[in-house]
């Protein structure tokens, strides 16, 4: 799956009326209008404190971290979801569709504290995920 970025943040009243109140309005999210993002997972949030109620993409900032962003910010342009996105449904009703990796425990937390071995399964999968969603585009 790949998308285009159109806007880069939400003002208040776009944030309640497409997220609810629970989501923060203008985080800074480090997207750049006009480029293109491989999607690494789906959050479909149901009250969450975090992300209110929406649909949230698992993507790589313009820092090049793995980051949440809602769908809202973006258009669709190949709309294929990954052979290695597994489904879960939670407590409270989100549903996540990501790659077995990210539903291990501590797996979040150790890429974000740059354990080696964390950083290099996360570069296998974005490969393997990266080429995935360009060669439906072609």
């Amino acid at each position: 799956m790949i998308v285009i970025c159109k806007q880069g943040y939400m003002s208040t009243d776009e944030a309640a009326l497409h997220l609810g109140e629970a989501y923060l309005p203008r985080q800074a999210l480090h997207l750049t209008v006009g480029k293109h993002y491989v999607v690494f997972g789906i959050n479909l949030a149901v009250r969450s404190n975090v992300h209110g109620t929406g649909v949230w993409l698992h993507i790589l900032s313009d820092h090049r971290q793995l980051s949440w962003a809602p769908l809202i910010l973006f258009d669709v342009i190949e709309p294929s979801v990954s052979q290695y996105w597994k489904v879960r449904v939670h407590e409270g009703g989100t549903v996540t569709l990501w790659p077995a990796e990210f539903y291990r425990r501590g797996f979040h937390e150790d890429l974000a504290d740059r354990l080696p071995a964390t950083e290099r399964e996360f570069a296998e999968l974005k490969k393997r995920i990266e080429d995935e969603a360009t060669q439906k585009l072609c």
